[in-house]
């Protein structure tokens, strides 16, 4: 699940020892922005992907992210409550699933 203005989310069937790949691309909201999750399956080339690692950098936990989420309980547990059920029954569901057979070791 990714949050915003709304909820969003992407399934994932994953085989341990691989490594997997999504982005979450923002857009603009009534408010404020929304996320979306485009899993990586392959279907962009290589260098597309390393286009994108290479704009990444690492984010960890922090105590200040941990307190926001701590804060925030509610209204996170509110839009997965809202949003869920409208993500499940869209069509899109499919196009935000990563596959197994796109991990790589």
């Amino acid at each position: 699940m990714v949050i915003g203005e709304s909820a969003d989310f992407m399934r994932a069937t994953l085989k341990a020892g691989y490594t997997y790949y999504a982005r979450v691309a923002a857009r603009m909201g009534f408010w404020k922005a929304r996320f979306s999750f485009i899993p990586y399956n392959g279907e962009e080339s290589e260098e597309t992907l390393q286009g994108w690692l290479n704009d990444t950098s690492l984010v960890t936990v922090n105590p200040e992210g941990v307190s926001w989420a701590a804060a925030n309980r509610d209204s996170i547990a509110s839009k997965h409550d809202e949003y869920l059920p409208q993500w499940k029954n869209k069509a899109e569901q499919d196009k935000q699933t990563l596959k197994a057979s796109s991990g790589r070791r």
